[in-house]
C-alpha cells in the first residue's frame, strides 16, 4: 500500500462498516475540518484505496474491490482472534487548580485505568501523563480539562482534552510571533517553555519520540508524530476548525519494548544534557516546496542557538535557495561555531546548494555530517 498520513491510514482502517459516518469518525478523532476530511478522502479515491457512491448527504465509502480482496485474504492467512476489537474505556473531568497535582492526579486515577502492563510501559505513559497534564495546569489558562483512556490488545491510549487559549497560541503571544506555524516550529524545537523559571520546555520534545503515536491539536493546527516510521512528522492547518483549548493523544503498544531512558540517550550529551535537536523542515512549509529566503531561515532557526547538535531533515523538500543556505551556515553558523549542523533526506539538488554555500564562505565541507 502508497505510503498514507496518519489521517488517510485511520480512513482505511476505520472505513469498513462504517460507510457512511467514516467522515464524521475522522473529524472526531483528529479535530479537524469537514472540507479537510473531503480532501483525504479524495486522495485516497485517487490512489484507487476507497470507491465512493451516492452524493452529498447521502454518500458512502468502501474500500475499493481489490483493496478489500487484499484484506479478507489476509484475514483468513492470520486469524485474529475476536478478541482484538474489545476496549476498555474510562473518561472523566477533572477541575483545573481545584483537585491535586499530576503525579496525585496520575496515581489515584489514571495509572490503575491502564490495567497490567509492562514497567517500561507504565514508565512511558507515566512521564508523558504527568508532563501533558503538568502543562494543563501551568499554561492552558484552563478551567478545567477531560481524560480518556482506551485500552485495547492493539494499543494504550490517553487523551487530555484543556478548554484553554490552546498551546499554539500561548507560544506565539509570548514570544511576539505573528504567525501560529511558526510557534509550531519553535516547539518542535524543544527547550520552549513560556515560563522558563519553573520549565525546561523539554516536556513535548521527549513525549513526542516516547510513544508509538503523538498527537497535538490546537489553535487550528494538527501536529503528529508517528514513531512506528522512521522520522514521520505529520502537519495539517485547519483555520475553520472550532476546537477550543489543546488535546493531547498518546497512544502505545502495551507490549512495547521502548524504554523512555533510550529516548533521552539520542538526545542528551555525555554530562545528560539536552542539547541536540531534530528539525523536520516540511513543518515550516506554507505553499511551496522549497526554502530559498533568509526570512524563511531565520524563522526556522529562531531559539536554536541553545543547542549543540541541529539535525536539518529536509525529507519532501524539493530545493533550497543561496540565501536561506547562507543565513543558515553562513550567519547562524559563523555566529555560532560551538554548533554542529548534520543534515539528513536531502536530495542532490540540495546538497549542491549547501556545499556551494559552504565554498562561498570558506567553511570546511566536513564540518557538516550529511546522514547517507
Amino acid at each position: 500500500m502508497k505510503e498514507l498520513n496518519p489521517v488517510q491510514q485511520f480512513i482505511m482502517e476505520n472505513i469498513e462498516g462504517n460507510a457512511s459516518t467514516i467522515s464524521r469518525l475522522a473529524r472526531d478523532e483528529f479535530d479537524i475540518s469537514r472540507q479537510a476530511i473531503s480532501r483525504h478522502l479524495l486522495k485516497l479515491k485517487e490512489l484507487g484505496l476507497i470507491r465512493q457512491e451516492g452524493e452529498r448527504n447521502k454518500t458512502l465509502y468502501f474500500l475499493a474491490d481489490q483493496v478489500q480482496s487484499k484484506i479478507k485474504k489476509s484475514e483468513v492467512e492470520n486469524k485474529p482472534s475476536p478478541s482484538l476489537t474489545s476496549k476498555n474505556n474510562k473518561s472523566f473531568e477533572v477541575r483545573v487548580g481545584e483537585e491535586e497535582e499530576e503525579d496525585i492526579i496520575w496515581r489515584s486515577k489514571v495509572k490503575d485505568e491502564l490495567g497490567p502492563i509492562e514497567e517500561n510501559v507504565l514508565n512511558i505513559c507515566r512521564y508523558g501523563f504527568t508532563e501533558m497534564f503538568n502543562n494543563v495546569i501551568d499554561h492552558s489558562r484552563s478551567k478545567k480539562a477531560i481524560i480518556e483512556i482506551e485500552r485495547t490488545e492493539k494499543y494504550l491510549q490517553i487523551i487530555i482534552q484543556d478548554f484553554g487559549v490552546g498551546v499554539f497560541k500561548n507560544i506565539a503571544q509570548f514570544f511576539k510571533i505573528q504567525d501560529l506555524r511558526d510557534a509550531l516550529i519553535r516547539l518542535h524545537q524543544g527547550k520552549v517553555t513560556t515560563d522558563n523559571k519553573n520549565h525546561t520546555g523539554q516536556g513535548i520534545f521527549f513525549t513526542s519520540r516516547a510513544f508509538d503515536k503523538f498527537c497535538l491539536a490546537a489553535n487550528g493546527f494538527l501536529y503528529i508524530k508517528d514513531n512506528s516510521k522512521e522520522d514521520d512528522w505529520y502537519f495539517e492547518s485547519q483555520k475553520d476548525s472550532d476546537m477550543q483549548g489543546t488535546k493531547v493523544t498518546l497512544q502505545i503498544s502495551p507490549n512495547s519494548d521502548r524504554v523512555i531512558k533510550k529516548v533521552f540517550d539520542l538526545y542528551t550529551n555525555d554530562e545528560f544534557s539536552f542539547d541536540k535537536s531534530h528539525i523536520r523542515i516540511e513543518l515550516g512549509k506554507y505553499d511551496e516546496d522549497s526554502y530559498v529566503s533568509r526570512s524563511q531561515a531565520k524563522r526556522l532557526l529562531a531559539g536554536l542557538a541553545n543547542f549543540r547538535t541541529i539535525v536539518l531533515d529536509f525529507k519532501n523538500i524539493k530545493n533550497v535557495g543561496q540565501g536561506f543556505v547562507d543565513e543558515v551556515f553562513g550567519v547562524f553558523g559563523l555566529e555560532n561555531p560551538e554548533v554542529r549542523f548534520e543534515i539528513c533526506n536531502a536530495n542532490e539538488d540540495i546538497l549542491f546548494m549547501v556545499r556551494k554555500g559552504l565554498r562561498d564562505r570558506y567553511i570546511p565541507l566536513e564540518s557538516v555530517f550529511i546522514h547517507r
